[in-house]
């Protein structure tokens, strides 16, 4: 039996989105235990997608919240369970991406497991919950570093991969710097030119 890989995860995905929209319960039911990691790599990958990022940052948000809390299961409230998901678009952004997974798969394996046990899967949750806020926010061109952070934590936990955890948490907290900057740089841009006017 071949295991299982982000790839393949995604690709079942887009299976079922060839069919019509998805919702994320649909994909929490279909995977049980094994859901956390695919809908947070779901959420990470919509976080590129026009349209599509704001909507999944909430239940990103959510996702990350049951992660601090401990929770072995994807924790969703009803609401963001129903809530469907655009086939068109994400059937695009996943055709987009599966290459590169299937690329960086040949260096992925299962190991460091205690990053994802215990205070390291609370780290996933917070670096998570950071960059589903972030995602949100508006600042341009600001959700593009934590969608890619959300998307490598999302592969290390697939494939069990602490090493790629670890990168990924790294991420996180360069998209948290990243954005930082753009805020920042926003402003100064804003102030500047308000005193240009004047």
């Amino acid at each position: 039996m071949s295991p299982v890989t982000p790839a393949t995860r995604l690709q079942a995905l887009r299976e079922q989105a060839a069919d019509g929209p998805i919702t994320l319960g649909a994909v929490a039911e279909r995977l049980g235990h094994a859901a956390t990691g695919t809908l947070l790599l779901l959420c990470g990958l919509a976080g590129l997608v026009p349209g599509l990022a704001v909507v999944l940052g909430v239940p990103l948000c959510l996702l990350a919240i049951g992660l601090l809390l401990g929770r072995e299961e994807a924790w969703l409230p009803r609401r963001s369970r129903a809530h469907p998901i655009k086939a068109r678009r994400l059937v695009t952004a996943i055709d987009r991406v599966v290459p590169w997974l299937r690329w960086l798969e040949r260096w992925l394996r299962p190991r460091a497991a205690w990053v994802m046990s215990g205070a390291g899967r609370r780290a996933i949750g917070l670096a998570a919950l950071i960059c589903g806020t972030l995602i949100m926010l508006p600042v341009p061109f600001g959700n593009t570093a934590p969608a890619i952070a959300v998307i490598v934590l999302a592969v290390g936990m697939i494939a069990r991969d602490g090493i790629m955890v670890l990168a990924g948490l790294g991420c996180a907290f360069g998209a948290l710097a990243l954005d930082t900057l753009l805020v920042v740089a926003g402003y100064q841009a804003v102030q500047g030119l308000a005193g240009w006017i004047a």
